[in-house]
């Protein structure tokens, strides 16, 4: 059975307020107290269309009888009491001739096809009330009675064809969902639908098309009510791009949607704020996919990013461990034998961000190891500048490899770069004394 859905069938007549112009004249001032107190008699009532298009005053008291009517009548055709409700509907017309109008007449027929299931014709007949009377205040329910049966259809109902065959209502659903986000923009009934019908395209796989729907509303209406809702999605549709889904290009070649996640987590953090739970689960997103495609660079400044927000707490001491960690690993991320040919600036880095946790958070450093990582960072820098003046070693100039062994002896003591820069430096200093001897013999 489809939801109970509220109706409302009032339909107040709109008086705009004048401008009141001060007129010098006498005359005028009495014209235009006459008209104001016209108008003031006839604004205290609502006012109804009849059925010879004439607008008929109706009381507040007799309206709040005829909506008390109206709600026992929605009971009846929530549930398909077909007769009982054309009962219902005849006695309201003939209780409240002053509130029944046409508008009212294709209501009532709408309502009772939807009683007995027809909803097809149900439909036709809401979309001709909203069409033919825009201002009814029977659109809404109009609207809101669409949108039940377009769940109805998209959740597996079946629509009936020439009267005979019974069909999948799915195509039916998501027309009915576009049109009502077309004629009523902004508002809740609207706005749901549109979800609704992003939400289809993302359960069908079309995730391109559900985007789109989703940014659209997001830029068009970004104080909605559904915009945590909307994010949600997106961040759904975002960690399975980043997980390996399959983006479809030119509606024929499908290519990995990495690129199209990391743009949805970016554009959700920039949004939603990074100091906003959603907006930070987006970043940390983004900064661990980039470690697990081993772009430890683009984590590196990613998790930097979080860490400038986040100082502190959990978040803050993860944040520069993952810094740490990350640029400690783009220098591993070259092969071990060339890595010495690489710029140091990322085990600087490593170094810093390792000693700065360790300053911070003494208590966790003994988990992780931090002591050991810090000796490794230590002779990986020992070994490069050992590198360096084997490479001056190597093509003779003594002096040069001389102050390099120096700097890493003096810098690195402890490593074993810097024992073997001792031998070596060992080694020059005798073979120099030898030099000198044969020079002045």
């Amino acid at each position: 059975m489809l939801s109970d859905l509220p109706i409302t069938f009032e339909i107040k007549k709109n008086w705009r307020g004048m401008d009141m112009v001060k007129y010098r004249m006498r005359l005028m001032v009495a014209a235009m107290t006459v008209v104001l107190s016209a108008i003031s008699m006839v604004s205290a009532d609502t006012w109804r269309l009849g059925k010879e298009q004439d607008w008929k005053p109706v009381t507040a008291e007799g309206r709040d009888k005829f909506l008390l009517a109206v709600t026992e009548t929605k009971k009846l055709v929530n549930t398909g009491q077909t007769k009982a409700a054309r009962q219902a509907f005849d006695k309201l017309k003939k209780d409240f001739p002053e509130i029944a109008g046409p508008d009212l007449d294709i209501f009532i027929k709408a309502e009772m096809l939807f009683c007995i299931g027809k909803f097809t014709e149900a439909v036709d007949n809401y979309e001709k009330l909203i069409t033919k009377y825009p201002e009814s205040e029977l659109r809404d329910a109009a609207l809101d009675r669409q949108f039940s049966i377009a769940t109805a259809f998209l959740g597996g109902q079946k629509k009936t064809v020439l009267g005979i065959f019974e069909v999948t209502g799915y195509a039916e659903g998501l027309a009915i969902m576009e049109r009502i986000s077309e004629q009523a923009p902004d508002t809740p009934i609207g706005t749901e639908a549109t979800v609704a019908m992003a939400q289809q395209y993302e359960e069908k796989g079309e995730f391109t098309k559900a985007l789109r729907i989703y940014e659209k509303l997001l830029t068009e209406q970004p104080d909605s009510d559904f915009r945590d809702q909307v994010m949600d999605r997106q961040y759904a549709i975002a960690t399975a791009y980043l997980g390996g889904q399959k983006k479809r290009v030119l509606r024929v070649v499908k290519l990995k949607g990495y690129s199209e996640g990391v743009r949805i987590m970016e554009k959700i953090t920039d949004r939603a704020g990074l100091d906003t739970q959603m907006g930070l689960n987006a970043s940390i997103a983004v900064a661990e996919h980039y470690e697990r495609k081993k772009e430890f660079n683009a984590a590196y400044l990613k998790w930097w990013e979080i860490s400038s927000q986040y100082q502190t707490g959990k978040t803050g001491r993860g944040s520069l461990l993952n810094m740490a960690r990350c640029k400690h690993a783009a220098y591993n991320n070259h092969p071990e034998h060339k890595r010495p040919f690489y710029d140091a600036s990322s085990l600087s880095i490593a170094k810093s961000c390792y000693e700065k946790f360790k300053l911070l958070y003494p208590a966790g450093t003994e988990e992780i190891d931090v002591d050991e990582v810090l000796k490794e960072i230590n002779e990986q820098l020992a070994y490069k500048q050992f590198s360096i003046g084997q490479y001056y070693q190597r093509t003779g100039n003594k002096r040069s490899a001389n102050l390099y062994f120096d700097m890493v002896v003096n810098d690195w003591p402890g490593t074993k770069a810097a024992e073997m820069a001792k031998e070596i430096l060992s080694m020059n200093s005798g073979g120099s004394e030898r030099e000198n001897e044969e020079t002045k013999s």
